[in-house]
C-alpha cells in the first residue's frame, strides 16, 4: 500500500502489531516507514490520514499521531499505532453541571466517549482499537502531580502535554502536573506545536474551541481547552459545549 487510507483496520492492527514489537523506536520508525505510515525520514506532517463514516453520518477524518507511544491496559506493552481524529466528531460539554470534581476520570465527557461515541463507529474500526492507559489530574486546583492518576480508556481527548509539549516555567510548581498526564505526540512535535502559541495542525476550521482532558491545575473552575487558532493554552468552565477530538490506538 502507498498510503494509510488504502490498508484495513485490520491490517493496520497487524503493523502495529509489528512496529510495538520493535527492539528501539528507531527500528519501529523504519516499519512504519516500509508501510508508508509516515515519511521516508520517519517525521509525521499530518497527510498520514484514513477515513470512516460514523453510524449518525459524520464523516471522521483519523491522523496517525505517533508510534509506540500509549501503554496498552492489558499490560502487553505499547501500542503500535496512535490516531487522532483532525477535526471534532461533536460537541459536548465536560460536565453538563460545571463540576470539575474527578477531573477526566469522572467526566461525563469521557462516559459518553467510551459509551455512546464508540457506538457509532464502524465495527471493523472498533475491533481494531485496544484500550489503553491515559493519566489525567482529577484533583483540580493543585501543584502535586500526585493528583495525576491513570484510566483506561478505549476512546479519549488529548491531554494539554500530549498538544504542546514539556513544561517548563521557571519557578511555576504547575509544570509537574502538566508534565506527568503525558508526553508531546510526534505529529505535533514535528509540526513544531508549542503550549502557548498558535499552531495550524491544532486549529480546526470554523471550531472556536476543543477539549482537552486537563483539568486546569492553576484554576479549579477550569478545564483546559484549544481555541480557534491552534493555541492549546486557553482555560473554561466544563459546562461549554465545546468541540470533541477523538484519539484512539490500535
Amino acid at each position: 500500500r502507498t498510503s494509510v487510507q488504502e490498508y484495513s483496520w485490520e491490517e493496520l492492527s497487524q503493523i502495529s502489531a509489528l512496529i510495538s514489537a520493535a527492539d528501539s523506536d528507531a527500528e519501529a520508525t523504519e516499519v512504519a516507514a516500509s508501510y508508508h505510515l509516515c515519511n521516508a525520514d520517519g517525521t509525521l506532517d499530518g497527510t498520514q490520514t484514513k477515513q470512516f463514516v460514523l453510524a449518525d453520518g459524520t464523516s471522521v477524518t483519523m491522523q496517525i499521531l505517533g508510534f509506540n507511544h500509549d501503554e496498552r491496559a492489558d499490560g502487553a506493552g505499547r501500542a503500535g499505532i496512535t490516531f487522532g481524529s483532525r477535526g471534532i466528531v461533536g460537541t459536548h460539554a465536560m460536565n453538563a453541571d460545571d463540576s470539575t470534581s474527578g477531573g477526566w476520570r469522572d467526566s461525563s465527557l469521557r462516559a459518553w466517549m467510551n459509551d455512546d461515541l464508540l457506538a457509532q463507529l464502524p465495527d471493523d474500526v472498533v475491533s481494531a482499537i485496544v484500550p489503553v492507559t491515559k493519566y489525567a489530574n482529577a484533583t483540580g486546583e493543585t501543584t502535586d502531580p500526585a493528583s495525576v492518576v491513570a484510566t483506561t480508556d478505549t476512546l479519549w481527548a488529548p491531554a494539554y502535554a500530549e498538544l504542546g509539549g514539556h513544561m517548563d516555567i521557571a519557578d511555576d510548581p504547575h509544570d509537574d502536573v502538566y508534565n506527568a498526564e503525558g508526553s508531546q505526540y510526534q505529529l505535533y512535535a514535528d509540526l513544531g506545536a508549542s503550549w502557548d502559541t498558535p499552531n495550524d495542525i491544532l486549529a480546526i476550521s470554523g471550531v472556536e474551541r476543543w477539549w482537552e482532558r486537563t483539568a486546569d491545575p492553576m484554576d479549579g473552575r477550569y478545564f483546559m481547552c484549544v481555541g480557534e487558532d491552534g493555541t492549546p493554552w486557553y482555560a473554561h468552565t466544563p459546562k461549554n459545549e465545546f468541540g470533541v477530538v477523538m484519539c484512539f490506538c490500535v
